[in-house]
């Protein structure tokens, strides 16, 4: 199993799973060289419409006539905030309390946003978007510094909260995602093949 395995993948997947993922695979198959491209999730099926890349991993739920789209991972979001937050200590933000915060998010067109803006519509929940950035760390950093409430995959704020500088709120909200495999089937080779069925075993 050797040549290019071209990648692309959704930021928290590519930030946090693929580095793991790809170690594991490579060791397998030395002569593999991965090329990762990392995108948004409407990006990443942009950048497969275009046969640009041989496998996409995305985090928001789509459809698309000629790509094969199949969920593989289970995901939660969570919201979260600085300690030094009002709500810190209560550890939870009711209905109310979520139409009042300044959120700091995600761009359109990420899964994560898309995940966070339906939870807040099936709530009938207005959001008062304070910063839009494309990067977790960004929004990580923003929320220390205490200029709003964040809401992230899980896998990325980790850390954070084993530390103590950030802090998990319970929500009404309904945040569980599943990541998808996004190929398109007539194009996908054996060395595409054995890296998606590599993939599902690992992350079941």
């Amino acid at each position: 199993m050797s040549g290019p395995l071209r990648i692309a993948a959704s930021v928290t997947i590519a930030s946090y799973l693929l580095p793991r993922l790809l170690a594991a695979f490579i060791q397998q198959h030395p002569e593999v060289v991965p090329d990762v491209k990392i995108e948004n999730t409407q990006q990443v099926i942009a950048t497969l419409e275009k046969g640009q890349a041989h496998i996409g991993l995305i985090e928001g739920p789509a459809q698309h006539r000629q790509l094969q789209i199949t969920p593989w991972h289970e995901d939660k979001l969570e919201v979260f905030c600085h300690t030094s937050h009002p709500q810190a200590q209560a550890g939870q933000l009711l209905p109310l309390q979520l139409a009042q915060q300044r959120w700091i998010l995600r761009e359109d067109g990420s899964g994560t946003r898309r995940i966070f803006d339906s939870a807040m519509q099936a709530l009938n929940i207005q959001a008062h978007v304070a910063f839009t950035l494309n990067r977790q760390e960004a929004i990580k950093q923003t929320v220390k510094a205490g200029l709003g409430v964040g809401c992230l995959s899980q896998l990325t704020i980790v850390e954070e909260v084993k530390l103590g500088s950030l802090v998990i709120l319970n929500t009404p909200l309904e945040l569980t995602r599943r990541f998808s495999l996004v190929t398109q089937p007539s194009h996908n080779n054996r060395l595409t093949e054995a890296f998606i069925e590599f993939v599902k075993s690992q992350t079941q």
